[in-house]
């Protein structure tokens, strides 16, 4: 049995001023202190499910309430007179409010007033008959209850006995604000979306039977046009021509017979009115100052909240924004890890730290410039010792040389060793175009340009390192330039003169008393070569600060070569 047939049939029974005795949850006797129709006694033996044997051969009978019975059909025709407007109710509270409790709270601002007053919520319930025609008739009966924004409420009225034709005192009761047509119209939309099953399996049902009617259609067909044939011969062709245009009109009929039509009609509607509490609190903060409205349904105990106005959602709790006065729920206004300020999801987020994942302001934070990324301003920010900009200690990256912070723009890979190193302690290789540091490269006394140790080469004579530019090979032994251009000095005097600071520095060698000297240039170094009747010497003198570099013997052959001038 339908129960929305079942709770129908009772709430007009009810109204019509029946006392209702009820047997089983199923079984009813309904008594009236009249007939309340020509077709309906005073007395009314009900069964909204299959009777039970039990209660049959009593001197009274049970009448069973299905769709399309008598006693359904004369209770919907008394609810559709005068328009099918039923009387409305205003239900009795059944959940109560303290007086001095607030079903909300509110943190970080001022409560200024609370107001309170009692009134009814309006809601609209619509009672619909569906009826499914095919080659049988299908009936059931649908309520809707709509409340005043076009939502369907979830809300059991046949459980509900407490409840009066006139609103209580001490609760305002305004004029209902739904649009009776458009809430018809919205109602019939739900009723359509609620039968779409119930439509679909009786359609499956009526497919099948179909397909099982056209089939047997089919083979009786078959079989008069064989018997035509075998009947008729050759003149055949004209019946059988009459029988398949017969068959295709009995195809047409048999599938119009099993459409669904389906029939919504409006049997009636009445206003219920649901008590409330309703609640309006002033809430300030600064110079902020907010008005919330919410109320609680007094029958179901459902809280109809305020949104917050970031998210959208109901919330508890409340704040106001200190920034530009927006209504957060506490979901909406996080504080900020970094100074403890609230925030706001509207105006003000707090984001989370990519890096420690502290949830901060902007105040606190900001975006790195290089992985465009929000991190902790004052814990993770790093200055970059090139470009002086801040970076993410993500983005930056220590000098192997110096231990010195660096952004990765100001940062060099050295392809020998793979460390990374800043400007002031890394070469580019001007041979390769390579990045090396310093302990991988160096500068060439030779030409003064850098150079990867790859491209540097050992002077066989004053065993300095050279570019491979500026050295030369002669028999497989590699000089420098310096030392292939060494010959007598244009001024004997300059030997006193650079040497005298190292005179004493030397020790066993009387530099003063050397003879036949040469002198070469390079472009960091003086390269002097002398010698004495038992030895040969030569000496390196940095060019800019006069310093002596090195010195060593080359040995006593060298020595006599320098005297013969070979």
């Amino acid at each position: 049995m339908d129960s929305d047939i079942k709770n129908f049939t009772i709430k007009i029974l009810e109204k019509l001023g029946g006392q209702l005795e009820f047997i089983t949850s199923d079984i009813v006797i309904a008594n009236f202190q009249k007939q309340i129709s020509n077709n309906i006694p005073s007395k009314l033996y009900l069964s909204f499910i299959p009777v039970p044997p039990e209660f049959d051969g009593r001197e009274y009978k049970f009448e069973p309430v299905v769709p399309g019975s008598d006693l359904l059909e004369e209770l919907i025709s008394i609810a559709r007179k005068k328009g099918g407007r039923g009387r409305g109710i205003f239900l009795q509270p059944s959940h109560s409010c303290e007086p001095d409790s607030l079903p909300v709270s509110f943190f970080s601002v001022s409560l200024e007033s609370v107001g309170r007053v009692f009134s009814y919520m309006p809601l609209m319930e619509f009672n619909f008959r569906v009826t499914f025609l095919t080659d049988e008739k299908v009936e059931s009966i649908y309520s809707i209850l709509l409340e005043d924004k076009n939502n369907e409420v979830e809300l059991d009225l046949s459980n509900i006995k407490d409840y009066f034709y006139e609103p209580q005192e001490g609760f305002i009761y305004g004029n209902f604000s739904l649009n009776r047509e458009e809430a018809c119209e919205y109602a019939k939309k739900l009723i359509i979306s609620k039968i779409e099953s119930q439509a679909k399996i009786i359609e499956e049902e009526q497919e099948k039977f179909l397909h099982n009617s056209l089939l047997r259609l089919e083979a009786y067909y078959k079989k008069e046009m064989e018997y035509v044939k075998k009947k008729y011969k050759e003149e055949a062709s004209e019946v059988i021509k009459d029988l398949t245009m017969e068959l295709k009109q009995k195809k047409e009929e048999l599938i119009e017979k099993h459409k669904i039509k389906t029939g919504i009609s409006l049997i009636n509607f009445r206003e219920i009115s649901i008590p409330a509490q309703g609640f309006q609190c002033v809430i300030t903060k600064d110079d902020k100052r907010k008005v919330i409205q919410f109320k609680k349904d007094l029958v179901r105990g459902k809280l109809f909240l305020p949104s917050c106005e970031s998210c959208k959602k109901e919330a508890r709790a409340f704040t106001i924004c200190s920034y530009e006065g927006h209504l957060l729920g506490n979901c909406c206004a996080p504080s900020c890890d970094g100074c403890k300020k609230e925030g706001c999801n509207i105006c003000k987020p707090v984001r989370e730290c990519f890096i420690c994942s502290e949830k901060i302001c902007d105040d606190c934070g900001t975006i790195c410039q290089s992985c465009k990324k929000y991190y902790c301003y004052s814990e993770h920010s790093i200055k970059c010792g090139t470009c002086g900009e801040d970076f993410c200690n993500k983005c930056t990256v220590t000098c192997k040389t110096c231990s010195g912070n660096f952004c990765k723009s100001h940062l060099i890979k050295c392809y020998q060793c793979k460390e990374f190193f800043c400007k002031d302690h890394r070469y580019n290789c001007y041979l390769c175009q390579k990045s090396v540091c310093m302990a991988h490269g160096k500068i060439c006394a030779g030409c003064g340009k850098p150079s990867c140790n790859i491209h540097f080469t050992g002077c066989t004579l004053c065993q300095e390192d050279y570019c491979t530019i500026c050295v030369k090979e002669i028999k497989k032994v590699f000089f420098c330039k310096g030392c292939m251009s060494l010959k007598k000095p244009d001024n004997p005097d300059e030997i006193e003169v650079i040497f005298a600071p190292h005179i004493s520095k030397v020790k066993g060698i009387n530099i003063l008393n050397l003879k036949h000297w040469k002198k070469g240039i390079t472009e960091k170094y003086f390269i002097f070569t002398a010698s004495n009747f038992f030895n040969s010497y030569i000496f390196i003198i940095d060019r800019t600060s006069g310093n002596l570099v090195k010195y060593k013997s080359l040995g006593f052959l060298k020595a006599i070569k320098d005297m013969f001038g070979v």
